[in-house]
């Protein structure tokens, strides 16, 4: 007969198999509600910021699953050579299970050497490999574990059977491994997406305001106005809004549009005149002058902030740009580059493919 000491070592050996197989699942697993919580913040949120203290947590929970599996595994590895579990097995009267699984352990930890070493190679192809090689490595490590804790589970369910001892049921404890480091993970995003949907609301209020500022002016005055509503859908590159000096489809129009960041701020500013290529082309060139002129003042009279003054300083087309107008016919691109950013650039379509669907224009786009 056994005594309550022997049988509490047969409980917790049982319980210590399961459980770090379970730990070892959820080291890898952990991961998946980790990326939900990453996708959640980035598709809900627009990723307005990123939770430093959400990624530490999943971190230290893999860490503590490691631990854990560690510590449950060589625990019953250990516990089996000593003396208080050989004189179980004595009393038990029978041969239990004892596989080496060192030369699979040794392969997998060789797959995954290899693996890194070919992934820092030059050649594409060695990469691949190596993906493979860590990708074979993580299967073989899953499975030793997986044969080894099937083992002693069995070796210890065979013991206790022989002496009648009931085994405690293993589900509340794992349920309890699974989702109590779920929630804490889970808990710890949500600080993240209250914060997060706080950004998003602030900056929905400032750059409405700028975009109404600059659709109540372009309204007065241009024929055709525009503009994306950040209240209706939030936009983490900014918001347009583009002001045509007559209707829409009028010949000879002209336009400007207007990048509003999520700080209310004007990031960015376009200038878009139709040319008339049967006009003279000084014609063309003072009329594109004169819309500019018009169109910026509008933008200035909004009273919106701009990223950088420049944006608003440029009233005219480059001196580069129109000298290369001069020269080339109708049916000739042209590009001038201005600064870093900004370009001045003249659009059409070759004299053998202009037909009624094609167009001319000049584009003057200006960034910081």
């Amino acid at each position: 007969m056994l005594n309550a000491q022997e049988k509490h070592l047969i409980k917790k050996y049982y319980l210590f198999t399961i459980l770090s197989k379970v730990s070892f699942i959820m080291a890898l697993l952990i991961g998946i509600p980790w990326i939900i919580c990453c996708m959640i913040n980035d598709i809900a949120y627009e990723g307005v910021s990123f939770s430093m203290v959400g990624m530490y947590v999943y971190l230290a929970l893999v860490l503590l699953y490691m631990i854990a599996f560690c510590y449950m595994l060589i625990s019953v590895r250990r516990g089996v050579k000593k003396e208080a579990w050989q004189k179980i097995v004595e009393k038990a009267q029978v041969t239990l299970s004892n596989k080496d699984y060192s030369d699979q352990l040794t392969m997998a930890v060789g797959a995954g050497a290899a693996g890194r070493l070919l992934r820092n190679a030059d050649s594409t192809h060695m990469q691949n490999a190596g993906k493979a090689f860590e990708v074979l490595a993580a299967a073989g490590s899953a499975i030793t574990v997986h044969q080894m804790t099937k083992e002693m589970a069995q070796n210890v369910r065979l013991v206790a059977g022989i002496f009648s001892v009931e085994l405690p049921k293993a589900s509340k404890y794992v349920l309890s491994v699974i989702l109590i480091p779920i929630m804490i993970l889970v808990g710890s995003y949500i600080p993240q997406f209250v914060s997060s949907s706080r950004i998003l609301e602030e900056h929905v209020a400032v750059s409405s305001e700028s975009v109404h500022a600059l659709e109540s002016v372009m309204d007065a005055e241009c024929g055709f106005v525009f503009a994306d509503d950040p209240k209706e859908r939030y936009n983490s590159s900014g918001y347009r809004v583009t002001g045509y000096l007559k209707e829409f489809d009028t010949p000879n129009n002209a336009s400007v549009s207007v990048l509003v960041g999520n700080d209310g701020v004007i990031e960015k500013v376009s200038y878009s005149i139709d040319v008339d290529i049967h006009g003279d082309k000084e014609e063309n060139l003072q009329r594109a002058q004169q819309s500019i002129q018009q169109l910026n003042s509008l933008v200035k009279k909004s009273g919106v902030a701009v990223q950088e003054e420049e944006l608003l300083q440029v009233t005219e087309l480059p001196e580069e740009f129109v000298a290369q107008f001069r020269e080339t016919s109708y049916y000739e691109k042209v590009r001038v580059s201005v600064g870093e950013n900004s370009s001045c650039s003249y659009y059409t379509s070759p004299e053998d493919q202009y037909d009624e669907y094609s167009s001319s224009y000049i584009y003057l786009n200006l960034a910081p």
